[in-house]
This record gives C-alpha cells, sequence and structure tokens, in this order.
C-alpha cells in the first residue's frame, strides 16, 4: 500500500530511528505490536505461534529495499513541493536548486539496522 503522507518530520527523512520505525511499522508488524525482537544479537520474528530466527542479512536486504522505495516516494513528491515554495517566495539571490534523490548507502542501511535492534531489544533480567 503505497503512502502519501511524511513519515518523519520535514528535515529528518534520513534518520536513522524515524526509518526504523518506519520499516518496523510497515513490514514487520503483527497485531498491531512490533514482531521482531533483538536477543543476544540475533533477530527473531513473531509470526502469531512462535518466534523465529530471521537472519540478519535477510532483514537487511528487506530494509534496502524499504529504504529505496521511502526514499524515491520522497523525491517523487519533492519537485512539487519545490515548485509551490517557489512560487510562494521568489528568491532574490537566484532560483534554489531542485533537491536530489537521498542514496542508500550501506552505512544508512548499517546505522538504521542498529536501531531497529535498538528498537526490537528484549531485555532479559
Amino acid at each position: 500500500m503505497p503512502r502519501t503522507a511524511p513519515c518523519c518530520p520535514e528535515g529528518q527523512e534520513a534518520d536513522p530511528r524515524c526509518l526504523a520505525g518506519l520499516f518496523l511499522k510497515e513490514r514487520l508488524t503483527f497485531s498491531e505490536a512490533i514482531g521482531l525482537r533483538f536477543w543476544r544479537d540475533v533477530f527473531y520474528f513473531w509470526d502469531g505461534s512462535a518466534c523465529r530466527q530471521v537472519p540478519t542479512g535477510e532483514i537487511r536486504a528487506q530494509l534496502s529495499q524499504s529504504l529505496a522505495c521511502e526514499f524515491d516516494r520522497l523525491y517523487n513528491h519533492e519537485p512539487a513541493r519545490w515548485a509551490r515554495e517557489r512560487d510562494e517566495t521568489p528568491s532574490p539571490a537566484g532560483a534554489r536548486r531542485l533537491p536530489r534523490p537521498i542514496a542508500v548507502t550501506s552505512r544508512m542501511v548499517a546505522d538504521v539496522l542498529r536501531a531497529i535492534a535498538g528498537l526490537g531489544l528484549s531485555v532479559r533480567v
């Protein structure tokens, strides 16, 4: 289901914690709760009957795809917003440049993956 509403406050579109929350909400939620847990350096997903181990590489691949889709969605909405802002407040110093898409880098994927682990952390005492 494509989203049109922003997931993060403007200017924080590449924030790892925001992107981690979006990823968990869209891809790894079960019965309105986060179905992914992180315990002892391993991810587990609750499928409704049991917790199943999920390889980190699989999460990383899903995350890369999710980030690319989100950044494409943001970039596709930017030209309209850019034109609207340009028409509303003309800049005397010259035209503002059209924004470029956010790149999905291995560093970004690693940062968001760490945020996902933090959000899904199961604390055992």
